[in-house]
């Protein structure tokens, strides 16, 4: 079918096309809106209307005739998928699916088609019918209403609102799911009676709620609004904010449909009233304590001050802003302190702020202060005030100092020694007892096991029990003896014995009464094990050992006693002519003193660094990787050389205590070695696990030397003795101005074994 038909005129004046039925069909195709398509068993075009041609031309840019491929209409990829359905339409299906036209235009269009067998005067099938509807508005109009539909939906559920719509007629109200959800109803479990969700108003608000209802409904107020409790599923109140508005009237004016939200604010009004309480307790604490109050509100930065800053500080109210606050706080504390602070703010999970710091008085002078505070937020959260109390702790500050310090020395002693330190209370009869030392030489884990003397001595053994107890209260009998000596053996959590080597100090009062006995013990089990083999087997390295030890000794007593006489002593010599000089010299005795009190805290600092030098590092503390590093930190302080460490982080639960102490006193010993000799700028370090036993190497960038020909100093000397008495192996890697490489391997026999 053509589509552009020339239609001729009978003589009677009468179109000829309404007695030609062909002509009629034309008629009726070209002036419809549908797009429409006659394909033959060939899958051809048989017949199109004028709709058809004109969209595929403007769209496709095809120009459409008959006999042409239908497949020419469509893309490549979807061939196989239309011969199979034409096939199906031709076997007698009616067929329908929905396609999408990318338009030559730009525009994308949406077509439903509908395929159906065509068929002659006798009922067979002789072609397909392609029926097409341009649906694209449809589809646009639908997908934008559904996607409105969701927009409204999710609004509801992410702001957490029960949407209720109240038929004012028939008394009836009906609830969305967030809503039922909102009072922990099971969807559809609510009742749609008006009357029922009265019932649930708390009594005391119903009143009020009717009220508000009336006004709205008579027109007085615009919009319903009110805040009351209603009861929830499990009967219990929540506040509630209640928004809504007429929304339908009859003919008459009378409103007939009423639709509203709720909101749960329960914890907005029990925040309010936490609120008013805790302003009341502001009030009363203000003036019952001594502490400085203050109530920071965030909104305006404003800080209010109770008389606790005046009593405290010598400041009136008005005189402490908040940027005058922050210029308070001593200048080493400042940072901190406002380094966290706002990090406290900021996080909606932090309820309370607590700070150490010192603070200028008035008159100039500081005082330590406890700050702690309660952070009130909205419901989102975010920080509105914060009500704190600004204590002095001076004093128990200093005490705490001092407790330090003597926790310090105290720490230092339990370091320097592989003894149990214990401290006996005879006044009360309790115990103090290191707690790695206590599970360390007695295996006890848990000090009350043996918390007082007589729960100690059951656990010695039966054969050694009478005469230690016999010995102890000789000691505390005697008004002449001051210590006791004794070895025993003692009962250890798993039930095995260890032999103990124990001593006491015996402590008196003013009136010559026992108050404490303090001492030190020993576990001297392997010793006692091994001592008779050890002088079998191991007399000849026994001999090495003593004669490696006693280099050692030597060498550090002579490296101390160099130091004290080169260093030490001649600034001492110094500072005595100095002092003496000043004592003759008055015109000069300011600046003699002053460079004798340099020398003073020179010779200081070099007897402690010497003293650091001498004594068991803080392994315990620190650990074998951490106490390595803080050696490194301080070698890297000097500015000399710089220090790099590699260490397999597993190595720290894989040695045992002593082999930790090896490693370390072997590195230390390489470093100084290296510090002194090997002219190096880059020092690298690298401890790995090569499994059953640790690698230590050491490398420096210095000015090397030949192992075969330079001989070994005393330095190298001690870092092979030690790795001797460790069983363990050292190669040395070394050329001349090609720096020097110590490789060390030790067995490892971890702590677990």
């Amino acid at each position: 079918m053509h589509p552009d038909p020339s239609l001729t005129t009978a003589a009677s004046g009468r179109p000829s096309l309404f007695n030609d039925e062909h002509h009629l069909l034309h008629l009726l195709y070209n002036n419809t809106e549908e797009f429409f398509l006659l394909i033959d068993p060939d899958l051809r075009v048989a017949m199109y209307n004028r709709s058809t041609y004109d969209q595929v031309r403007l769209h496709m840019g095809i120009e459409l005739h008959r006999g042409m491929p239908v497949l020419a209409l469509s893309e490549p990829d979807v061939h196989g998928q239309l011969v199979a359905l034409y096939h199906e339409v031709l076997g007698g299906a009616v067929r329908e699916m929905e396609r999408v036209i990318q338009s030559r235009l730009g525009e994308k269009r949406i077509l439903h088609n509908q395929f159906r067998p065509a068929r002659d005067e006798n009922g067979h099938i002789v072609a397909v019918m392609l029926i097409a509807h341009d649906i694209t508005e449809q589809k646009t109009i639908s997908d934008n209403l559904q996607r409105s539909e969701e927009m409204w939906r999710f609004a509801l559920e992410g702001s957490n609102l029960g949407v209720w719509d109240s038929d004012l007629v028939n008394e009836k109200i009906y609830f969305s799911p967030s809503y039922e959800r909102l009072y922990g109803f099971d969807p559809g479990t609510m009742s749609n009676d008006r009357s029922e969700w009265r019932n649930r108003v708390h009594p005391d608000d119903l009143q009020r709620m009717r009220a508000a209802v009336d006004a709205h409904l008579s027109g007085v107020r615009a919009n319903y609004e009110c805040t009351y409790r209603i009861r929830d599923a499990r009967d219990q109140y929540r506040w509630v904010q209640a928004l809504g508005r007429v929304v339908a009237w009859d003919a008459e004016g009378r409103p007939v449909r009423m639709l509203g939200t709720h909101a749960d604010i329960t914890e907005k009004v029990v925040a309010e009233e936490a609120l008013r309480a805790s302003n009341e307790r502001y009030r009363i604490t203000s003036r019952a304590t001594s502490d400085a109050i203050y109530d920071w509100d965030m909104r305006t930065n404003d800080l209010y001050w109770g008389e606790g800053v005046t009593t405290l500080f010598g400041y009136e109210s008005h005189e402490v802003s908040l940027q005058e606050w922050e210029r308070l706080i001593h200048p080493a504390d400042r940072d901190g302190v406002m380094r966290q602070l706002p990090l406290l703010i900021t996080d909606p999970a932090v309820e309370f702020s607590h700070f150490e710091y010192r603070f200028r008085c008035k008159d100039g002078s500081y005082r330590d202060v406890l700050d702690r505070a309660y952070i009130l937020r909205d419901g989102n959260g975010s920080a509105r005030r914060m009500i704190g109390a600004m204590q002095d702790i001076t004093f128990h500050k200093a005490r705490e100092r001092a407790l330090t310090e003597s926790n310090e020395r105290f720490d230092m002693v339990l370091r320097a020694t592989n003894d149990l330190i214990w401290d006996w209370n005879l006044v009360d009869n309790s115990f103090y007892r290191d707690a790695d030392g206590l599970h360390r030489i007695y295996g006890v884990s848990d000090p009350q096991h043996i918390d007082a003397f007589e729960r100690w001595l059951e656990r010695v053994h039966p054969d050694d029990r009478e005469a230690l107890a016999a010995d102890i209260a000789g000691l505390l009998a005697s008004s002449s003896r001051a210590s006791f000596e004794s070895e025993y053996r003692f009962r250890r959590d798993d039930g095995q014995y260890a032999q103990i080597y124990d001593r006491g100090l015996l402590l008196r009062d003013a009136n010559g009464r026992p108050t404490r006995l303090i001492g030190a013990a020993q576990d001297i089990t392997e010793r006692k094990k091994m001592e008779q083999e050890l002088v079998a087997r191991e007399l000849s390295r026994q001999k090495l050992i003593s004669k490696a030890t006693l280099e050692t000794q030597e060498r550090e007593r002579a490296e101390i006693g160099k130091e004290l006489h080169d260093n030490v002593n001649q600034v001492l010599t110094t500072t005595k002519l100095y002092l003496d000089l000043s004592m003759s010299t008055p015109e000069l005795r300011e600046e003699l003193i002053q460079k004798s009190s340099r020398n003073i805290i020179y010779v200081i600092n070099e007897i402690r660094a010497l003293s650091r030098s001498l004594m068991n590092p803080s392994l315990g503390d620190l650990g074998l990787l951490d106490a390595i590093q803080d050696l490194v930190d301080s070698v890297n302080l000097t500015g000399k050389i710089r220090i790099a460490v590699t260490a397999d982080g597993a190595l720290e639960d894989q040695l045992d205590e002593q082999q930790k102490l090896m490693v370390f006193r072997i590195l230390q010993e390489a470093l100084n070695n290296a510090l002194r000799h090997s002219g190096a700028q880059q020092l690298e370090v690298r401890l790995a696990d090569l499994g059953g036993s640790l690698q230590l190497m050491v490398r420096d960038d210095g000015i090397g030397f030949d192992p075969a020909e330079v001989k070994k100093g005393s330095g190298l000397r001690n870092v092979e003795n030690r790795v001797y008495l460790a069983n363990g192996t050292l190669r040395v890697e070394s050329q001349p101005q090609q720096g020097c490489t110590l490789v060390i391997q030790l067995p490892m026999k971890t702590k677990h074994t």
